[in-house]
């Protein structure tokens, strides 16, 4: 139901609208010379200036009413009596029917008639507009959506700027521990290279020095196996797991090259430890013992043993070859330190590169100077160059706006809308504050890098993403809000004026009908002027019909309403066509029933739909789109009723033409006709399926 203000200023509204629809239907609508006579044509045109008088009075008393509790509706008054004056309607009128009493030329008053017809369509769009604020919330909007490109922009570079002086930290710490862990690895090697030289001296036989040698081999194994992990645990530093992007994909850290010389350094310490582990392995004592107890039993009996003397030196040279494979494997050993170290030494070279790149805090202060920009551009589009203009002139200009001393309302009204734009403009968006703390602390942030502090710059410049991101969201919520405001508009004018052409619809249906009802072959000039009066107000309805999808399509998130206001657009314009042919048959009124209809359901899911804002909002909750993306006018579920809808009036359309086939009640070709035009509407039907599906699937990614 709609509220008692805007009862009144719909009636209001409304009333200002149909006069103004009918004066331009009447310019247009006047008959030339060959139909009537000049005097004829001079009356007429002064009985449209007659209700122009009228009709400024109305609009004037109206303002005045609404001035306390309709405040928007009566600015929309005001604005439309002011296009009136600017667009000199009355003085022009006047010097028509002066021209037409004079008879002058027909066709410069002709012309002059389809201007005048086009202002009042002007003056038309300014009272059907849904707010005259309006344009002023859409400039805010605009400057809201333009300040969350810059600022997202903006939170990206200091994200990476971030990242840049967190690595530089884990660099500087990671080149100490790895100088730390390239002087364990020369430790290593040193007592490595010793321990091969060891070996290489040794005999092989000599059991203890073997068992010396492999107890020191497994010590050094155990302690590359240490510098390995420590140097893999060194190299994940670099690059901790938790940092990601905002797709949630791992980003590459600018370390990346330094964590994989660690990499590589931790997989040769981890295989040289593995080579000093075999290396260390202690000989058996069989083979000695074998040896002592052939040469006993030898003793014993006086003579050798051809058998013993061959596991003799089977064992022997198992004993030679074996100390070689350890000789070998402590070889590898030293290398692999070796390599490890070389790696060790680049990657400190490397982290000490990062280190130094980033001390200077130039690429901060640069970031810093952006979100001042952003920073005064959100105080106002210009700047703050509004403020302080001079105001001198005002009372003069009104002054000058004043004709044969009457009070000049609708340059006060104008220089109020004017006012009310630019406070909205001038007042600085939500979050600006924030953005303007933010480059402060980017400004510290730069002075701590100077000064080489990397760790206090980090924390300064995680200030300043908390103030950018606060800001973010605040912009986000003013523009879900405002959002709101614009759909809430949207849909209570979309309501107000389908109320009313449903019930204009109802109208011409049971004038219609009754038409309908008597025998065309004795129609006379009264039925054909009835049929005549009926097209008009059915063409006017076309045009209320074509602002609602002019309306739709600027909102623009809607995918079946504006297509549905478009097919009732069409069915109109062909309903007024055919009754202006005096065409009554039941393409006709099956198509204003169908009409009817829709309109009737239209009318009823709006109010569904305010209804459920209104309940949202009592309750807290929000309406409208955030996050950057516009939520939709209209609910997905909704538009599938719609799209319910119009395939049973497909149906019933083709009903209706099997009918008229059936009963020879209409021409083959307008049954052709419209059973093509039901063909198209299912081609359409299936598209809008699937982009409603497309537009689903999109949500749920």
């Amino acid at each position: 139901m709609l509220t008692t203000k805007s009862k009144i200023s719909c009636v209001g509204c409304l009333i200002a609208t149909l006069v103004l629809m009918s004066l331009a239907g009447d310019l247009f609508g006047q008959q030339g010379p060959d139909d009537k006579p000049i005097n004829a044509l001079a009356t007429k045109q002064q009985m449209i200036l007659d209700r122009i008088a009228r009709l400024e009075e109305h609009m004037f008393r109206l303002r005045e009413k609404l001035a306390e509790v309709e405040p928007e509706n009566a600015e929309k008054l005001g604005e439309a009596l002011s296009r009136t004056g600017e667009l000199e309607v009355k003085e022009r009128i006047e010097r028509l029917v002066a021209a037409l009493n004079a008879s002058q030329s027909l066709n410069d008053a002709a012309s002059e008639q389809e201007l005048l017809a086009a202002d009042f369509e002007k003056i038309l769009m300014v009272l059907l507009d849904q707010n005259p604020n309006d344009e002023a919330r859409k400039e805010k909007m605009e400057r809201i959506r333009e300040a969350k490109r810059e600022l997202k922009t903006l939170i990206e570079e200091q994200k990476q700027q971030r990242k840049d002086a967190a690595d530089a930290i884990r660099a500087a710490r990671a080149a100490k521990q790895v100088d730390a862990a390239i002087n364990r690895a020369q430790q290593l090697l040193s007592e490595q290279e010793e321990l091969q030289k060891e070996a290489q001296d040794s005999d092989p036989s000599d059991q203890a020095q073997s068992n010396e040698n492999a107890e020191s081999q497994a010590k050094l194994s155990e302690q590359a196996q240490k510098l390995s992990q420590d140097v893999d645990d060194i190299s994940k530093s670099l690059n901790p797991e938790t940092e990601n992007d905002e797709s949630g994909e791992d980003k590459e850290s600018e370390n990346k090259k330094a964590a994989d010389m660690l990499d590589d350094a931790s997989k040769e310490l981890k295989q040289a430890s593995e080579n000093m582990k075999s290396a260390g392995q202690p000989q058996q004592g069989k083979k000695s013992e074998g040896k002592q107890g052939a040469e006993e039993s030898k003793k014993e009996n006086g003579e050798p043993d051809a058998q013993e003397q061959g596991s003799e030196d089977a064992g022997s040279n198992e004993a030679q070859d074996k100390a070689d494979q350890k000789k070998e494997a402590q070889k590898e050993a030293t290398e692999e330190l070796k390599r490890a170290l070389h790696r060790l030494e680049e990657a400190k070279k490397e982290l000490e590169k990062k280190r130094e790149s980033t001390k200077s805090g130039d690429a901060q202060r640069k970031l810093s100077d952006k979100a001042k920009k952003l920073s005064q551009k959100m105080q106002s589009p210009k700047g703050g160059d509004s403020k302080g203009k001079p105001q001198g002139n005002k009372d003069q200009d009104n002054k000058g706006d004043q004709q044969d001393g009457q009070p000049n309302e609708s340059g006060d009204q104008q220089q109020s809308q004017d006012e009310s734009k630019k406070s909205q403009e001038e007042k600085p968006l939500p979050g600006e504050e924030n953005v303007d703390r933010a480059g402060k602390h980017m400004d510290d942030a730069g002075k701590e890098l100077d000064e080489e502090d990397v760790e206090q710059a980090v924390l300064e410049e995680d200030k300043a993403l908390d103030e950018l991101e606060r800001a973010q969201r605040e912009l986000e919520e003013a523009l879900k809000q405002l959002r709101q405001e614009e759909q809430e508009d949207i849909l209570t004018g979309l309501q107000a004026r389908l109320s009313e052409m449903l019930e204009i619809q109802k109208g011409i249906n049971i004038e219609t009908s009754k038409l309908a009802e008597l025998d065309k072959a004795l129609f006379r000039r009264a039925e054909k002027l009835k049929c005549d009066e009926l097209a008009k107000k059915q063409g006017d309805l076309t045009k209320s019909a074509q602002m609602c999808v002019r309306l739709l399509e600027e909102d623009g998130t809607t995918v079946v309403f504006p297509q549905v206001m478009e097919q009732l657009t069409a069915d109109m314009q062909m309903v007024s066509e055919r009754l202006s042919k005096t065409e009554l048959g039941p393409i006709t009124t099956g198509t204003q029933s169908d009409i009817e209809r829709e309109l009737g359901q239209l009318l009823e899911s709006l109010k569904k739909l305010i209804e459920e804002q209104k309940k949202k909002k009592r309750q807290g909750g929000g309406g409208g789109g955030g996050g950057g993306g516009n939520a939709p006018l209209v609910p997905t579920s909704a538009e599938l009723k719609m799209l319910k809808s119009s395939q049973l009036r497909i149906n019933r359309q083709t009903t209706t033409a099997d009918a008229a086939r059936k009963d020879g009640s209409e021409s083959e070709a307008d049954i052709e006709g419209n059973l093509s035009v039901a063909a198209e509407r299912q081609a359409e039907l299936e598209d809008m399926s699937r982009k409603i599906q497309s537009r689903a699937e999109k949500g749920h990614q």
